[in-house]
């Protein structure tokens, strides 16, 4: 069996993260407002629109940060492949990203990177 990696747009990770947070599970989404005689209750069921994923990476080649850099500037709408199985692709905004620099046996990595997700519209059929 091959090792699948994630993508993001066009580019396919050299390393997938070391961890994904909240796992690609939906949510119930709910509101619910106080009214003069009692309290108005909405629920549109779950799902995983508008859920928030982080992505973490203990190390990874300064290559690959700037490529995942470069989407993260870009600010527009991209497709994540997550591979986790479901052969489902999601459109997501990266909204954050950060990972420190530091030199090691005399080349620069990144360390510590982060990357936040947020899930525009559920998985499509790869």
């Amino acid at each position: 069996m091959s090792y699948l990696r994630m993508s993001l747009g066009n580019y396919t990770f050299s390393r997938n993260p070391n961890k994904v947070s909240n796992l690609l599970t939906p949510v119930r989404t709910t509101a619910d407002v106080q009214t003069y005689g009692g309290v108005a209750f909405f629920s549109w069921g779950a799902m995983l629109t508008g859920k928030k994923i982080t992505l973490d990476w203990t190390l990874c080649e300064t290559a690959q940060y700037d490529a995942m850099e470069t989407i993260y500037l870009a600010d527009t709408p991209v497709f994540w492949t997550p591979q986790d199985g479901g052969g489902k692709k999601y459109s997501v905004e990266v909204l954050d990203y950060d990972g420190q620099l530091f030199m090691f046996l005399g080349k620069w990595w990144r360390q510590n990177v982060s990357m936040k997700l947020l899930i525009l519209d559920e998985g499509v059929a790869v």
